[in-house]
């Protein structure tokens, strides 16, 4: 898991959002209140899939640019702290996703991705 990660509120511009992710390099992020209560994930495919292709295109005369809240997934697919890697690896093969917010106390407290269990799954090989 990631403690170091990056959110987007449901009000942002997608523009701005998406910017972040290929910036950054990231498929996705979680969509958070200001009380970092997970709302929902926005990634680079629901960005695609809704047709927001064009929004590096969004005129500065746009009163309201297209936000993250039009195109997030809801509700957000998580797990807890507590919750054991088999458990996130499910539910990555189940969902055919790729990133799941970990919550503690149902707060926002890291980022988990498929790589990570693979290097989890990577170093039980190893002891083997």
């Amino acid at each position: 898991m990631h403690r170091e990660f990056t959110v987007v509120t449901p009000d942002e511009p997608i523009s701005e959002a998406w910017r972040n992710m290929t910036g950054f390099g990231f498929r996705g992020f979680p969509v958070v209140r200001m009380d970092q209560t997970v709302i929902g994930v926005i990634t680079r495919e629901d960005v695609l899939k809704r047709g927001y292709v064009r929004f590096e295109r969004e005129s500065q005369s746009i009163k309201t640019p297209s936000t993250v809240q039009m195109v997030m997934s809801t509700p957000a697919v998580t797990v807890d702290e507590d919750d054991s890697v088999r458990a996130a690896a499910k539910i990555f093969m189940r969902r055919d996703i790729s990133m799941l917010p970990v919550l503690k106390d149902g707060r926002l407290s890291g980022v988990m991705d498929r790589r990570d269990v693979l290097k989890v799954c990577g170093r039980l090989i190893a002891v083997e």
